[in-house]
């Protein structure tokens, strides 16, 4: 039947199941900073299981971020600390500005966010071409391939 399913299945059970357990037909891959030089907020990322930006141009992109998509948690332009699926917790993935702890994180107004499984390998991943953004879209193949890697590891307590 081709694009259309099976001869039992319909496409439309394939988007229904893949809705249900909250994957995403296409998912996009993210690579997001957790601070910068001085102001290493990883750790709270992990802690909490969410990834959260400030900014008006990156609380535009984290509204971006859906439902299955990966989150790559780096650290400068060469270290990748661990990737992540966005989930949903009590029937939502994200928000924005609903956490008041968030908008004065360490003195930072940061109120978008997301949940995150995170996987965490032992050591960073040394890779190169991670860019200065603070959350963008993750362009580069061998860095998708490195956070498959990492899914495959047990999820971050």
């Amino acid at each position: 039947m081709g694009s259309r399913g099976t001869a039992a299945f319909p496409i439309s059970f394939f988007v229904r199941r893949a809705r249900s357990t909250g994957y995403t037909m296409t998912r996009n891959y993210w690579q997001i900073a957790a601070g910068s030089r001085g102001r290493d907020y990883s750790s709270y990322f992990l802690k909490t299981g969410m990834a959260f930006v400030g900014g008006e141009s990156q609380v535009a992109t984290m509204a971006q971020v859906k439902l299955g998509d990966v989150i790559v948690l780096k650290s400068g332009l060469s270290q990748i600390l661990a990737a992540g699926e966005v989930v949903e917790r009590n029937g939502r993935h994200s928000g924005n500005g609903d956490k008041e702890w968030l908008r004065d994180f360490d003195g930072w107004d940061l109120p978008a966010y997301c949940y995150v499984r995170w996987h965490v390998p032992t050591e960073p991943l040394e890779t190169s071409g991670l860019t200065r953004s603070t959350i963008q879209q993750l362009p580069r193949g061998e860095h998708r391939k490195l956070a498959d890697k990492l899914l495959q590891l047990p999820p971050a307590p």
